[in-house]
C-alpha cells in the first residue's frame, strides 16, 4: 500500500507487471486491511489508472463493507473516487453504507473530499441518499469560501449529472463564488459549469 501510494503521489507508473504482483499479494491480505489500507491501495490504483481485475475489486468491496463504520471522511472519499475512476460499481449495498457513514462524518469533509465524493457517485450513476445529499450540502455551505474552481466545477457537475437538485441556498452560494472568481476558472471548467447549469435548468 505505502509503496503504491508513493508511486501514485509521484505520478510515476512502475509498470503493469509490478502492479499485478502487488495486487495479487495484497489480495491474500485483504482480510487484515484497515480503512487506511483500503483507501490507500484503491486511491493509488485509480491514480495510476490500473485496473486490478474484478476479483480484486470485489474482494476490496467485501472488506470495505465489513469495516465501513471505521472509515473517516478522507478514506470514504478516496474509496468512492477509486471505484468511480476505475469504472467499478461496488454494489448498491456498499454505496448505501458509504452514504450512511458520510452522514455521520460529514463535518470532517473538506472541499476536495466533498467534490470527489459527489463526483464519484455521478461517475457510477448512483443517486446518493437524501440524507447524504443534505449532509454534504450543509458541509459545502459551511466551507464554500474555500472551494477551488475545480472543486466548484466538479461539485456542480455531479449534481447536474445525477439530476440532483442542490437546493436554492446551495446553488446561490455556488453561483456567488463562481461570479466572484470567474477569472480563476479554466475554459474547460467554464464549459462544464455552463453544461451543469443548463442541465439543472438554471438560466
Amino acid at each position: 500500500g505505502n509503496c503504491l501510494w508513493s508511486f501514485a503521489s509521484l505520478k510515476h507508473h512502475p509498470g503493469e507487471s509490478f502492479l499485478r504482483e502487488v495486487t495479487q499479494h495484497s489480495s491474500y491480505m485483504l482480510g487484515t486491511f484497515q480503512p487506511a489500507d483500503v483507501s490507500m491501495i484503491l486511491w493509488s490504483l485509480a491514480t495510476l489508472d490500473f485496473y486490478p481485475g474484478l476479483a480484486f475489486l470485489e474482494g476490496v468491496a467485501v472488506r470495505t463493507q465489513r469495516i465501513i463504520y471505521n472509515f473517516g471522511a478522507h478514506e470514504l472519499a478516496n474509496v468512492a473516487f477509486a471505484f468511480g475512476q476505475l469504472g467499478h460499481h461496488p454494489g448498491r449495498v456498499l454505496l448505501a453504507s458509504i452514504a450512511e457513514q458520510v452522514v455521520q462524518t460529514a463535518a470532517d469533509f473538506n472541499p476536495l473530499s466533498l467534490s470527489i465524493l459527489l463526483l464519484s457517485f455521478g461517475l457510477l450513476d448512483e443517486q446518493p441518499s437524501d440524507a447524504m445529499t443534505a449532509a454534504v450540502g450543509r458541509q459545502a455551505l459551511a466551507s464554500m469560501a474555500t472551494f477551488s474552481p475545480l472543486h466548484l466545477t466538479n461539485f456542480l457537475w455531479a449534481h447536474a449529472h445525477l439530476r440532483a437538485d442542490p437546493g436554492e441556498k446551495l446553488l446561490d452560494a455556488i453561483t456567488q463564488q463562481v461570479r466572484a472568481r470567474l477569472q480563476e476558472f479554466q475554459p474547460a471548467e467554464l464549459a462544464n459549469l455552463a453544461w451543469s447549469y443548463g442541465r439543472l435548468g438554471v438560466n
